[in-house]
């Protein structure tokens, strides 16, 4: 049975508020002994209600793609709790991630149903451009004095829009950017038009930029550099290329090459490069500097070797790391000590359940791009904004190697849009093979 009309809106409304919000770490967070729970989470709770009550009415649910992995990875960090040397943290990472596949799950059943590819990734863009204009805000208030949720200053202040700290900012930013930028690349104006991309990939691509962010600069020129590259193949392969698409072409590409010879210049503190880089704060340490990123995989690496099967769980894993190395257990924080992502899962989930966790982002990023590219009743630009949401996924899962945790609730969020949206490709495909093949059999019984 579906949901009223005005139910719909209501639940819609509540999701895209909830997507909105997935980034918002120091606004509107509620402490309910000691457990933080985001405004992002409240607006999912308030949809599990409305779906408490669609099961009543005789509401049927489809799981979304590769939901089996997701599953399996839940059983195996819940079945980890036992070893973990803080019980009560791993058992509240144990319900974030529970919470997670959840909302993956009910989010999925709903949206695909309320929303056209098209329309679920405009707002998307637009939930991006309203936390760069926060950014922007924060940048542009410093400079009179305003503090508007500023964290880090270093030679200048860093725009990390309501996230814990700049480089969390730049990982959100990054998928926002990465979209913008390949429907401005294959010209698709099925979201939005040109211009209203052209807007928010500079509103995008300026807060990044603020944040100083050295791995979402380094990404976003690693993006760049390799859609220039592709490109280019293209327009040989095509023979189609001239001398003004070469210049489109190369420029981007050389701005991307000297953005990464930048920061690596800054990284192994080349004179000359730290010369014109000085006072701008981009060769500060921070929180997360490169150092400590080392640091911290190795340390996570320590953990995943000494026990390569049986894992400690996501919430034991400061835990475990802090024993290992001579810290005090219960003074360790929460995610703070381990950094790469794939190291984690290892050390969490020993090597059986990383593996399910590896085929799950597997299966929404480069499986989802095979699945996508066989709907051949499906519009072209239609796979384009597919490929887009992919794309995404690709980049935050790389610059998640070297910054965060994988529990990081924009990951989700992103991960459930991708299921949401191939549950509506897939559907589509069905529906247009479906009209295909009855006009068949109209067109033969008129020929016989």
């Amino acid at each position: 049975m579906e949901l009223s009309i005005k139910d719909r809106s209501i639940t819609n409304t509540l999701m895209w508020a909830s997507i909105l919000t997935a980034s918002f770490d120091i606004v509107l967070t509620v402490d309910i002994g000691g457990l933080t729970l985001r405004i992002s989470q409240l607006f999912a709770l308030a949809v599990f209600v409305f779906f408490a009550f669609d099961v009543f009415r005789g509401a049927s649910l489809r799981f979304p793609l590769s939901f089996g992995n997701l599953a399996l990875v839940i059983v195996f960090n819940t079945v980890w709790i036992y070893r973990a040397l803080t019980v009560k943290n791993a058992v509240a990472y144990d319900i974030w991630l529970l919470f997670d596949a959840v909302e993956i799950l009910l989010f999925t059943h709903y949206l695909s149903r309320q929303e056209t590819l098209a329309s679920m990734v405009r707002k998307y863009i637009f939930c991006f451009d309203a936390l760069a204009i926060v950014g922007w805000l924060q940048f542009i208030l410093q400079f009179f004095g305003i503090n508007f949720y500023v964290t880090q200053f270093h030679a200048m202040h860093r725009t990390n829009g309501f996230s814990f700290e700049p480089s969390y900012y730049a990982t959100y930013l990054l998928m926002g950017c990465v979209i913008c930028l390949y429907l401005l690349e294959t010209h698709n104006k099925q979201a939005m038009s040109r211009r209203m991309l052209l807007l928010s990939a500079v509103l995008n691509i300026g807060a990044l930029l603020t944040s100083t962010s050295r791995m979402g600069w380094l990404m976003l020129a690693a993006f760049v550099a390799v859609r220039s590259i592709v490109a280019f193949y293209l327009q040989i392969k095509a023979r189609q290329t001239n001398l003004m698409r070469l210049i489109e072409l190369l420029v981007p590409l050389g701005l991307a090459v000297l953005v990464v010879v930048v920061i690596v210049g800054i990284q192994l503190k080349v004179p000359i490069i730290l010369m014109y880089t000085q006072g701008l704060g981009l060769g500060g340490s921070s929180a997360h500097s490169s150092g400590t990123r080392i640091a911290s995989i190795t340390m996570t690496w320590d953990v995943f070797r000494s026990s390569p099967l049986a894992g400690c769980s996501y919430g034991g894993l400061d835990a475990a790391i802090a024993a290992g190395h001579g810290g005090i257990v219960s003074e360790v924080g929460n995610g703070d000590l381990s950094m790469c992502v794939s190291v984690e899962a290892l050390a969490a989930l020993g090597i059986c359940g990383a593996a399910f966790l590896f085929k799950y982002v597997w299966d929404l990023s480069i499986g989802c791009y095979i699945r996508t590219r066989r709907l051949s009743s499906v519009a072209k630009e239609d796979r384009q904004l597919m490929y887009a949401l992919l794309l995404a996924h690709i980049f935050i899962f790389a610059i998640l190697q070297f910054n965060q945790n994988i529990l990081r609730t924009v990951y989700w969020t992103h991960l459930m849009l991708i299921c949401t949206g191939w549950n509506i490709l897939s559907a589509q495909n069905r529906e247009e093979r479906a009209a295909g093949q009855t006009k068949e059999r109209e067109k033969a019984e008129l020929t016989t």
